[in-house]
C-alpha cells in the first residue's frame, strides 16, 4: 500500500476531492492523483475502498452520482474484484442514462 494526494478531483472508492490523501494498492496510477508526502493515516481514518464495499453501499446513492464517476466505478470494478452483480448494475445505469439522452 502507498499513499496518493489527489490533484483534482477523481473516484477512488468514493469520490475524492483536490488534497484528499488516502491509501492505495502499490500499482494504483491515475492522472488526478500524485504520490503523497510520507503522511501516516490512523487505521480508524482510512475510507474504504471500492472494493472493501459492499454492493449496497455503492448503489446508494447511484442516482446522485455523474456519468463519469459511474463509468470510474465500473472501471474499478472490472479491474478488481469482478462482482457481476454490481458491474451489471453499473453498465444498466450507463445504458439507461444514454437512452434518456438520445
Amino acid at each position: 500500500m502507498k499513499l496518493v494526494k489527489a490533484t483534482k478531483r477523481g473516484f477512488y472508492g468514493k469520490l475524492r476531492d483536490r488534497g484528499d490523501v488516502f491509501a492505495v494498492p502499490d500499482d494504483f496510477k491515475a492522472s488526478w492523483a500524485d504520490t503523497a508526502d510520507e503522511v501516516a493515516l490512523p487505521d480508524e481514518d482510512k475510507e474504504p475502498t471500492q472494493a472493501e464495499m459492499s454492493i449496497d453501499a455503492l448503489l446508494e446513492d447511484l442516482e446522485l452520482r455523474t456519468d463519469a464517476e459511474i463509468q470510474n466505478m465500473l472501471d474499478t470494478e472490472i479491474a478488481g474484484k469482478k462482482r457481476k452483480g454490481l458491474i451489471a448494475k453499473l453498465t444498466d445505469e450507463i445504458e439507461n442514462r444514454t437512452k434518456l439522452l438520445s
